[in-house]
């Protein structure tokens, strides 16, 4: 990966760019995603998530494919969130087994945005069972 975020800063730098402190960035990112990937894997088997969508009414939520972008913070994915006046929101609750998070991209997502708190399941989340699905009033 380093290889390759080093090519694209060539190009756009044309080879003026100091990498010095880039590979220092690097082994930092390597150790903090390893570090993210283990507490991932600590989960419990089953866990319970949080996602918000925006929707004109719950008939038109595909429950099958219920999306890939969860918090398992529902205090924080509340707070955090922007709500757009006259517009519909629901609140969907999933239990998924710890199999369906995309450990890759959760990890990555989790180092470049931390405040998110975020798991992103495989596949749009199908096979995540569903608890409920409330509108935010």
């Amino acid at each position: 990966m380093k290889t390759f975020i080093k090519k694209l800063i060539r190009e756009y730098f044309d080879d003026d760019y100091d990498f010095t402190s880039f590979d220092d960035f690097g082994d930092s990112f390597s150790l903090k995603l390893k570090n993210e990937k283990e507490k991932l894997k600590k989960l419990p088997s089953i866990i319970r998530l949080y996602r918000l969508i925006l929707a004109d009414s719950p008939d038109s939520i595909d429950l099958q494919n219920p999306g890939s972008h969860y918090s398992m913070d529902k205090n924080n994915l509340m707070k955090r969130h922007s709500f757009l006046k006259g517009k519909k929101y629901y609140l969907i609750v999933v239990d998924a087994d710890k199999n369906l998070i995309n450990i890759n991209v959760t990890a990555e997502n989790n180092i470049n945005f931390p405040n998110e708190k975020e798991i992103t399941l495989k596949n749009k989340g199908k096979g995540a069972k569903i608890i409920s699905v409330t509108e935010i009033k």
